[in-house]
């Protein structure tokens, strides 16, 4: 039953749809989509998949950003994502609340997304050269 809606709409639909129902686990599936969408990024700009080690995102965000892959005001943004996806996974911390998860999905969804639909290097771009 659930398969043909995440072929159809994918896992951030979802947990848009799970945010008021369930915030923690719309929580868990945007932050296994943004992991996903960083490994690919990490893919995309080193030739392998994202570090797990401290800090790993952190450096990956600002080596896109240096490199033009993503503005450098978006990088603040995104760690702000990673800390909650920190607090979902890790359920020791302070739960998340509907508004966090919400501003999680929606900025996975408009930044992250569009670094699924391509195997192919980061380039330097062109107001970096």
């Amino acid at each position: 039953m659930i398969r043909p809606f995440l072929r159809r709409f994918g896992r951030l639909q979802l947990a848009h749809i799970l945010v008021e129902e369930d915030p923690a686990i719309a929580g868990k599936i945007a932050a296994e989509e943004y992991e996903r969408l960083l490994n690919i990024a990490s893919r995309r700009m080193y030739a392998r998949p994202l570090r797990r080690e401290k800090g790993a995102a952190g450096q990956l965000l600002a080596d896109l950003a240096a490199r033009g892959v993503i503005d450098l005001a978006l990088v603040t943004e995104l760690q702000l994502v990673w800390e909650a996806r920190n607090r979902v996974v890790h359920p020791d911390n302070r739960p998340v609340t509907p508004e966090e998860v919400e501003r999680m999905v929606e900025t996975v969804e408009r930044v992250c997304r569009p670094w699924g639909s391509s195997s192919e290097r980061f380039r330097v771009a062109k107001s970096f050269r």
